[in-house]
């Protein structure tokens, strides 16, 4: 039975000008055309539809198509060599990601470096240089990382516990970040707070915060006391 081109279209979701294209170019021709022009396919002409549209499906160009659905070459033959082409397009685009991943790192690095700097001279100018005479001073300086890093682990494992930052074990690390930190700049306890709020660990501000209140308050009952006494 011939169906006339709107009902092709309609069952297989081919439009009609994609169907008058392919008659265009010898792909697909109607099965007949009526005294009006008007295109009809029969079930041969249906399948081959089909055919092209799975074809398409794969990406695979039309003049490919043509050569499969015409024996030239045989269709394994002609999806063998599709596959070949996709394989290198393949190999082409993965090396083209990994090229933008190397340069992703690569302004990410640099925007890493023009952080800490620009974090650097803030730190500087809220509280001044370090110390001048601080003996060996990039040693030192690597020793504080260190040693910030292993308080920073101390921070990680009491939150994943589920310890809230104003536990006293979370204060002592704080405590300890304090101690660290005096061996460098002279950092009392408001602005160990100020540094704190550079810190990206939420959990490790809290924990400072409420060193900090704890100090003050220790401060406040030691100065009662002797008030008391002098009294």
């Amino acid at each position: 039975m011939d169906r006339p081109i709107e009902q092709v279209a309609a069952l297989t979701g081919a439009s009609t000008r994609m169907l008058r294209h392919y008659d265009a170019i010898g792909l697909l021709r109607p099965s007949r055309t009526s005294a009006g022009g008007r295109r009809y396919y029969d079930e041969a002409a249906l399948r081959r539809l089909w055919q092209i549209l799975l074809l398409r499906e794969l990406d695979v160009g039309l003049n490919a198509i043509s050569d499969i659905l015409d024996g030239r070459p045989d269709m394994a033959g002609g999806l063998s060599a599709h596959l070949e082409s996709l394989l290198r397009e393949r190999d082409r685009l993965t090396r083209r990601a990994e090229a933008v991943e190397l340069l992703l790192e690569r302004l990410e690095a640099v925007d890493s470096a023009l952080d800490d700097l620009g974090r650097h001279r803030e730190l500087i100018n809220r509280f001044g240089p370090p110390p001048p005479n601080l003996p060996n001073w990039p040693p030192e300086l690597g020793e504080l990382q260190r040693r910030f890093a292993a308080l920073a682990k101390g921070f990680a494992a009491l939150r994943i516990a589920g310890i809230p930052p104003h536990d006293p074990r979370a204060r002592t690390i704080a405590a300890a970040q304090h101690e660290a930190l005096q061996r460098f700049w002279p950092v009392d306890a408001k602005l160990y707070v100020e540094l704190a709020e550079f810190a990206d660990d939420g959990y490790q501000r809290e924990a400072v915060y409420a060193y900090v209140a704890a100090m003050s308050a220790t401060t406040v009952r030691n100065s009662s006391s002797c008030s008391g006494l002098t009294k």
